[in-house]
């Protein structure tokens, strides 16, 4: 009786072929092509990438969050994706599609339309995993909280920078991880910057808005107002105003242009004793 021995072979090259391919490990064998260029924004649908599958067989290419893309001109910004792409290709079939990235260079310049994109891979751990987080939580489409976030890994931005008003309980979790991630302590407050059409990041602050979070026991007057070094009186948010008990919040806004530079202290006043202070800079 013959005996038959059979020898099993695990390629992983026929393997990735049954699922999603990374794209780091689709170029590397060599199966697609890809050029990118910009759309002439600076955030969200900003990129796009021609792909085309040099296979005669079909394949699914993933774009991964973390993806750095590298401008062609040195005085221009390169670009990070934060939202994950599957891009399915038959076979020899060429692709563009569009890929949502962020600025990671904020002193850099805005990139034409058109301008030419060259795939990086990955560059910064952290920055790989802030734009993980923003993916997974499907938080990409925040604007300038995910844009500053990414700044504070990339450019040493200020934690405080990272605002989405639209969005608070998004905004609070994304300073979570940036701070967790930088080791920066969480700002009291957010800084507000004007935005420059010649620019990605002007550094011009705006506005600052602090929020003090607190406890009652009993109804109270509550007041809050912002005072200088020396303790002059600068601006009253809130004027005596009759709290509830219980747990509440109150905010305060300051405009820089109406205010010296100088170190300001912003106080919750509750029945006139001073219950918490928040200290800034302008």
């Amino acid at each position: 009786m013959q005996k038959y021995c059979f020898l099993l072979i695990f390629l992983p090259v026929l393997s990735l072929a049954k699922g999603n391919v990374k794209l780091d490990k689709a170029i590397e064998l060599g199966w697609i092509s890809l050029d990118a260029f910009s759309t002439g924004d600076t955030r969200g649908k900003c990129l796009k990438a021609r792909i085309t599958n040099l296979r005669k067989t079909p394949v699914v290419i993933l774009v991964e969050p973390g993806a750095v893309f590298q401008s062609g001109d040195s005085a221009d910004q390169d670009v990070i994706v934060v939202r994950e792409k599957v891009i399915k290709l038959e076979k020899y079939q060429k692709r563009i599609v569009t890929l949502f990235a962020y600025c990671i260079q904020s002193k850099k310049s805005i990139p034409d339309e058109k301008a030419v994109y060259h795939y990086k891979g990955f560059q910064n751990e952290n920055l790989k995993t802030l734009a993980d987080f923003i993916n997974s939580n499907k938080f990409h489409t925040l604007g300038g909280a995910v844009q500053h976030a990414l700044w504070a890994i990339s450019d040493d931005h200020n934690l405080a920078g990272i605002y989405s008003p639209d969005n608070m309980e998004a905004t609070g979790k994304i300073i979570e991880e940036t701070a967790r991630l930088t080791g920066k302590p969480i700002p009291p407050y957010f800084i507000v910057y004007k935005e420059r059409r010649d620019r990605v990041f002007s550094g011009e602050p705006v506005s600052l808005h602090g929020i003090f979070k607190y406890k009652l026991n009993e109804a109270s007057d509550v007041s809050i107002d912002v005072i200088d070094k020396e303790g002059n009186p600068i601006q009253i948010i809130l004027n005596n105003q009759l709290q509830r008990a219980g747990h509440s919040e109150s905010s305060f806004y300051v405009e820089y242009r109406k205010i010296p530079k100088g170190e300001y202290t912003s106080r919750l006043l509750v029945n006139g004793l001073v219950l918490d202070t928040i200290v800034f800079k302008i």
